[in-house]
């Protein structure tokens, strides 16, 4: 709704609010769920034909990602709109994470796991929504890059906090 509302479509638009739900991941995740409820048993060769489709996700990720970087935007006048980006994922997050690990009861490897998840970078799949809503694409595939070379120190921070 975030990316419709500041998007260049959704200036001009008067779409009802729920329109959002028609993304792509979105229905996928509701197709899941409705699997998951009613406890419906995929066969053999639909598992398979999932995997070989899931197999492909992450390397098309990362070329969308790799198109949508534009060396241009890594200069000092985008660093104001980068950096809140990596102090809330990279810091905030799991620190909030932490927070709540207590409240829920979690220990052991679920407490770290939890803030573990909350610490990684930023999601590859919002270009998606960058591309659909003609959002910056490439000043978000640069919070990407940046949050996914910061992880590679703060994570193991964080594990190693977690462990203690």
């Amino acid at each position: 709704m975030i990316a419709r509302h500041y998007g260049e479509k959704g200036r001009n638009s008067h779409q009802p609010w729920w329109t959002f739900l028609n993304a792509p991941p979105f229905r996928a995740a509701a197709v899941a769920v409705l699997i998951n409820v009613n406890r419906l048993v995929i066969p053999d060769w639909g598992l398979g034909v999932l995997e070989r489709l899931s197999n492909g996700v992450v390397p098309l990720m990362l070329f969308s990602l790799g198109l949508a970087l534009n060396w241009q935007t890594l200069n000092r006048s985008n660093v104001p709109y980068v950096l809140p980006v990596i102090v809330v994922k990279l810091l905030l997050m799991p620190l909030f994470a932490w927070y709540f690990i207590e409240h829920l009861q979690l220990q052991g490897e679920r407490a770290i796991a939890a803030v573990l998840e909350m610490a990684m970078p930023s999601m590859v799949l919002g270009i998606v929504f960058c591309d659909r809503y003609r959002l910056d694409s490439s000043l978000y595939a640069m919070a990407v890059t940046l949050t996914t070379l910061l992880s590679m120190v703060t994570l193991p921070f964080w594990y190693d906090l977690m462990g203690q």
